[in-house]
């Protein structure tokens, strides 16, 4: 797929990419009307892309995921997957405009995801089959 560099940021290690986290996250910290997100955005900082009882995952405007867990107010480093990949997918889900060079690339042998049909989604969750892709590596 081809980006026009002129309306987004032109990879995950760019410094535009980093300025629109950056943004996007302060957004977040001054105006989400979730206590948990806002405390997220804040304590990490950066911005928090998904959000279930294990905590919050935040992308940091390096381009680096953190796993926020409040109750514990403990901020990880996560550098592996799934959860890394879970919160690149919904960063660019949630921020399609700013964010979508967080998307990771298809593989060209990828199939689609047969547990959600491609959609990413089953019952309105995100597929856990394939992270909210719609697809997996062959």
């Amino acid at each position: 797929m081809t980006h026009n560099s002129s309306s987004r940021p032109s990879g995950p290690d760019s410094p535009d990419l980093a300025r629109t986290i950056a943004t996007l996250a302060r957004a977040v910290a001054e105006s989400s009307p979730w206590d948990h997100l806002r405390t997220a955005a804040i304590r990490v900082p950066g911005l928090p892309v998904y959000a279930d009882m294990g905590g919050v995952l935040v992308i940091k405007s390096d381009g680096s995921v953190a796993l926020y867990r409040e109750e514990q107010d403990l901020v990880e480093p996560v550098d592996r997957d799934p959860w890394r990949t879970l919160a690149l997918i919904q960063a660019a889900k949630k921020f399609p405009a700013e964010l979508h060079a967080l998307q990771p690339a298809r593989p060209d042998d990828a199939i689609s995801c047969e547990d959600c049909d491609g959609t990413g989604e089953l019952h309105t969750a995100i597929c856990g089959a394939c992270l909210g892709a719609g697809w997996q590596p062959a």
